[in-house]
């Protein structure tokens, strides 16, 4: 933990601090820290941020859970919702979530509306991007998601009827080749290409088109396969 009045690191188990002498109360209400001048304190059960320095609160303790602070944010929840401050205090993103998290290491967030849980008949979810500056990027309902890292990034998610459809997007949330597919697969297709098959499907026609990208987000083949049948 960390003297409140000079910041020293000092062992958990200190009276005083080693450093300027003063002396050490309210042991363990420092719960974690992240940054070097927060920390994450309790006050009559609820958490704010206090400057390590002074031991004032500069965020209020109005909260019922905090996360540590990353890229100068931090995800917190007020009775329960989650939502998304600044370093000062201000609502980035209004808690209102069941639950939010960062996309990987983008400067992309998620915000998840409702439980899904692992039964299968349950409906869509409602799932919010948004920047770091709280804009909302792009909105998706489905009933799951899946993060997969390339050196652009994929999103692809499966809807209720458990068609695995997909967005290839940056770490701005742009969706890099302007389309949604119809169904995705990740792994070697056909001994083709290293990377993934993309299908998207002329719906009312005798056929669909499969774009192979590499890992890199890079087209590197379009096949068109004529079918027997009318998709639909």
């Amino acid at each position: 933990m960390y003297c409140l009045k000079c910041g020293q690191n000092i062992p958990n188990e200190a009276n005083f601090c080693s450093n300027c002498g003063n002396r050490i109360i309210n042991k363990g209400s420092a719960i974690t820290y992240q940054d070097k001048d927060v920390i994450i304190k309790k006050d009559n059960n609820l958490l704010g941020f206090i400057d390590r320095f002074s031991g004032q609160f500069i965020i209020p303790p109005v909260y019922s859970i905090v996360g540590n602070f990353k890229k100068g944010l931090a995800f917190v929840a007020l009775a329960g919702e989650w939502g998304c401050i600044d370093m000062s205090g201000n609502n980035v993103i209004e808690c209102k979530y069941y639950s939010i998290q960062w996309v990987l290491d983008w400067d992309l967030i998620v915000a998840i509306d409702e439980y899904r849980g692992s039964d299968s008949s349950r409906k869509n979810v409602h799932y919010s991007f948004f920047d770091v500056e709280g804009k909302l990027i792009f909105e998706l309902d489905c009933h799951n998601i899946t993060f997969r890292w390339t050196k652009g990034g994929i999103v692809f998610y499966i809807d209720a009827n458990k068609k695995k459809k997909g967005y290839f997007i940056d770490k701005k949330g742009e969706n890099v080749f302007k389309k949604e597919y119809d169904y995705i697969d990740c792994i070697d297709f056909n001994n083709k290409t290293k990377g993934i098959a993309c299908h998207k499907y002329n719906y009312g026609q005798k056929g669909y088109t499969i774009d192979y990208i590499s890992f890199d987000l890079k087209i590197t083949e379009t096949e068109y396969i004529e079918t027997s049948y009318i998709i639909t």
